[in-house]
């Protein structure tokens, strides 16, 4: 017992499973939805978007795309049609479909007249690169035009680079400019077009109507005349335009001291001629053959549109893709993007109006949820509020962007001298006081200052007297 009680006594704590746990959170929208969103707009974009645009532009090709005169039955057996058709709509529509995905905006930007949207668009980075990109595809599509004709037809009709004339060699050919420039023309009126259509801009639309989708019979017709009449009136426009630009602008090239001697060797002869504005109807062959082209390459284009207006926006089941939907749904209203929440907003509109038993199930659910912290009914209101909240914001402001706070750079003041000491000049102890005594034996010492205060004085009295002047008697 004795050992035992010499022994050191070592304890152990009791472990508990009885300690708090953290309940996790509500996942972020890029975890759990947005990546599923995003699978589901590609399937839309290659199955439905690029497939149909990419079938119209093999019809456009069949039929209008002969220049001999082949039939329609024989271009489609033909696999040079094939092939010209994939490449037309790989350079040329290809990449029109991209660029609307990638400058896809949430909301438009507020103008008060066309004008003034227009003035806007203008003014944005992404109009620039839009122009950019539907003249290149513009251009491309008209060298894959000049490209399907052999030399010989290439001279048949007078669509070579330079003019035959020994003395000018380099002079341009007016006739393929004239072409050249009618499509970059085609290609701007009709980015223009899209701006003033709002094309940029995602469509808040109803669901899916197969009688509104472009490939309809009643749509397709629809679609061939508006842009039959789009391209005459461009083309119309365009031939003013160039009129005017050869009677006005070329002349006063010509005239400019380093201008001139640049384009001089090129394009001297255009201003040789007659008057301008009747030039065309000269070449009335060119100018059919400059309007199907357009035709074609606008259609491609049209069609194309509507398909992204009719599948991009509608809405998108995700949550039953899931585990738990009611979680991937709520997560997705957390996302800052407002397609996304479009998207999300829409399948709880989907899930509050489902009578089946299902839908009674993920209700109950959604509201007896205590997994989360907070749970997912406090989430999906304190959002909802949020952005009633800020649309609440957005219609005090009419639709005006938020004008962010002046930042006011603060003034730096010069620092203070630091506090001196001054420097004392004297004694800083007190001189100790002499006894009664003392100040008596002071005053009547030979050195204290009574005696040296009457020296003083005779002194001073001698010093009168002598001064004084006494009359001798």
């Amino acid at each position: 017992m004795s050992a035992g009680m010499g022994e050191t006594m070592r304890t152990r704590a009791i472990t508990s499973t009885l300690t708090a746990r953290l309940s996790p959170t509500v996942p972020s929208a890029s975890q759990t939805y947005e990546p599923l969103v995003r699978s589901a707009l590609r399937q839309r974009l290659i199955y439905n978007i690029f497939a149909f645009s990419a079938a119209f532009t093999l019809i456009v090709s069949i039929l209008f795309g002969g220049e001999d005169e082949t039939s329609a039955f024989v271009r489609l057996l033909s696999p040079g049609t094939w092939m010209m058709a994939c490449l037309k709509w790989s350079v040329g529509v290809l990449p029109v479909i991209a660029m609307r995905k990638v400058y896809l905006a949430s909301a438009p930007t507020p103008a008060t007249s066309p004008a003034k949207m227009l003035t806007n668009a203008i003014a944005k980075p992404s109009t620039r690169r839009c122009l950019a990109v539907y003249m290149s595809c513009t251009l491309m599509l008209i060298s894959l035009y000049m490209s399907s004709f052999t030399s010989e037809e290439r001279e048949n009709l007078r669509l070579n680079v330079f003019v035959k004339s020994r003395k000018h060699p380099y002079y341009l050919n007016g006739r393929l400019l004239f072409l050249i420039l009618a499509q970059l023309w085609l290609a701007a009126s009709f980015l223009v077009r899209n701006i003033m259509l709002d094309r940029f801009v995602f469509r808040w639309t109803k669901p899916l109507d197969s009688s509104e989708l472009p490939y309809a019979p009643s749509n397709f017709l629809r679609l061939l005349l508006t842009m039959a009449l789009f391209t005459s009136f461009s083309s119309m426009m365009y031939s003013v335009a160039f009129g005017l630009s050869r009677m006005l602008v070329l002349p006063l090239l010509l005239k400019l001291p380093v201008v001139s001697n640049i384009v001089r060797p090129f394009v001297a002869h255009f201003a040789k001629g007659t008057w301008t504005l009747t030039l065309p109807i000269l070449h009335w062959s060119l100018l059919v053959r400059s309007f199907m082209m357009g035709l074609v390459t606008v259609m491609s284009w049209e069609f194309a549109e509507p398909l992204f207006d009719a599948y991009v926006p509608q809405s998108i089941k995700v949550g039953t893709l899931t585990a738990d939907p009611n979680v991937t749904v709520v997560s997705g209203i957390t996302t800052q993007d407002m397609v996304f929440a479009h998207f999300a907003y829409s399948e709880l509109a989907e899930l509050a109006s489902d009578e089946s038993s299902a839908g009674s199930a993920r209700r109950t659910a959604l509201f007896g949820d205590q997994k989360y912290s907070p749970s997912l009914w406090n989430v999906l209101a304190r959002q909802s509020l949020l952005r009633l909240g800020q649309d609440y914001q957005t219609f005090l402001r009419r639709g005006a962007p938020i004008i962010p706070p002046v930042v006011v750079a603060p003034v730096i003041s010069k620092p203070k001298d630091p506090p001196s000491t001054p420097l004392i000049r004297k004694a800083i102890f007190k001189a100790p006081r002499q006894s009664p005594l003392g100040n008596m034996l002071d005053s009547v010492s030979s050195d204290s200052e009574l005696s040296k205060a009457a020296e003083a004085v005779a002194g001073e009295m001698e010093e009168r007297a002598s001064q004084m002047h006494i009359p001798e008697l």
